[in-house]
């Protein structure tokens, strides 16, 4: 049976979460506990300690991932696009999280890159998503669909850069392993291909 009385002290728990998260201050339970107005004894009716609070928030912005569009699952650069999104639908109080402490969102990526076929290049792109993003909310700017255009043609850059660069397979007689991509390499082919397309006329 739904009990709006508890509902309401579980998500004042979580918004006082959330807004220590905001302000780069660690939370801890009688901060916490003040902040939701609750006492001690309360917080621990809800949760056995205060990274119990973290895991939930964690799971629940996985969840909502695992929900987000999937159609673009196999292209990383829409996959990109698409984290825009759903970082752009998440509640207004994880929204504050992110601009205020982009930890949480960190270890989210971790997450759900870790099974993708090639997570280091998903990673990269996912930060580069993440930040661009967070950068707009600091900013105060409201236009989300010009935000998506210039960090479709910001993050395409890297992306396209490091598709061009990636070493061709020659046809030989034996099996050649393929090169591997660390982050340094990784990294320069995305500088060289930003500074050619700003080179171009």
């Amino acid at each position: 049976m739904f009990d709006a009385r508890k509902e309401y002290t579980h998500q004042a728990i979580l918004d006082a979460y959330c807004h220590m998260l905001s302000e780069n201050i660690q939370p801890n339970i009688l901060d916490l506990a003040k902040r939701a107005k609750i006492g001690r004894r309360t917080f621990y009716a809800y949760y056995k300690d205060i990274n119990a609070v973290h895991e939930e928030l964690l799971r629940y912005l996985i969840i909502a991932y695992d929900l987000s569009d999937k159609d673009s699952r196999r292209n990383p650069m829409r996959m990109a696009i698409s984290f825009l999104d759903y970082l752009h639908a998440l509640p207004e109080k994880l929204q504050v999280v992110l601009k205020g402490n982009s930890s949480l969102y960190l270890e989210l990526i971790d997450k759900v890159v870790i099974s993708h076929q090639n997570p280091l290049v998903l990673s990269s792109l996912y930060h580069s998503a993440l930040g661009i993003y967070r950068q707009w909310l600091i900013d105060g700017n409201t236009n989300y669909d010009l935000l998506k255009e210039a960090a479709s043609d910001l993050i395409s850059i890297g992306y396209r850069g490091y598709a061009r660069k990636r070493p061709a397979r020659k046809a030989t007689n034996k099996a050649s392993a393929p090169k591997a991509i660390t982050l340094e390499s990784l990294g320069e082919t995305m500088g060289a291909s930003a500074q050619a397309e700003t080179s171009m006329p």
